[in-house]
């Protein structure tokens, strides 16, 4: 990968990510390491995670399957809810598809929006159920 296609910042019992770009496999690999390393700062109470993608963030099959072990082991340490966001892409149908069958299948609280405000809105109230 020639140019980092994410960031990861940690604020209080949140997880940021923001993200653009396709995520191919390697991509996936690095941001996996990267997020688990995030984690470990915050995993001693329950929190959660704001992703937000911007433009077309599909992910490769071999990407969805470890977006899909991520999501298990960030659940192992922790997290308590996703709230995604996407934003400015032409294939939201299909990143909602993505991202809604990743999060099912790892029986994860979460909620896909298109403004960020809500996102964190959202999140932070259910945060609050958690403590």
């Amino acid at each position: 990968m020639t140019e980092q296609a994410y960031k990861i910042t940690a604020q209080g019992n949140i997880l940021f990510v923001d993200a653009s770009g396709p995520f191919d496999f390697e991509t996936m690999l690095e941001y996996k390491s990267e997020t688990l390393d995030a984690v470990e700062k915050i995993k001693d109470k329950p929190w959660g995670c704001i992703a937000c993608f911007h433009g077309g963030g599909v992910f490769s099959p071999e990407a969805e399957e470890e977006l899909i072990a991520l999501t298990k082991e960030r659940m192992k340490k922790n997290m308590a809810a996703l709230a995604t966001v996407l934003q400015d892409s032409q294939q939201a149908d299909i990143q909602q598809m993505q991202l809604s069958r990743v999060y099912e299948r790892c029986n994860t609280k979460y909620h896909i929006f298109s403004d960020v405000k809500a996102a964190e809105q959202w999140l932070a109230n259910y945060l609050k159920t958690k403590q």
